[in-house]
């Protein structure tokens, strides 16, 4: 049995949502237990990979900034490249 993949965008949209909530006007709503903390260590790790990757930072800042459904769609796209060529990466986000 093959592990889960889960897409990048789904990905993308699960560590920087709460940008996009709050640029349509929407308060982020906080999470429960632990998974404040596990979404943050997620984008921490997003952040790290896409440090190289000078479009790929600027697709980041986007969503923070913006928080638009475009502006993730966008990051998704340079997270999925990250994950084909890393699969080790890949499997640690997933």
């Amino acid at each position: 049995m093959e592990p889960l993949m889960v897409a990048a965008g789904a990905i993308a949209k699960l560590a920087f949502d709460e940008f996009v909530k709050a640029g349509a006007g929407e308060a982020a709503k906080k999470s429960l237990g632990g998974a404040i903390e596990l979404v943050q260590d997620l984008r921490g790790k997003i952040r790290a990979k896409l440090a190289g990757n000078d479009r790929a930072v600027a697709a980041l800042a986007e969503v923070e900034q913006q928080g638009s459904e475009a502006a993730l769609q966008k990051l998704g796209k340079y997270l999925d490249v990250e994950m084909e060529e890393d699969p080790v990466f890949a499997s640690e986000i997933q």
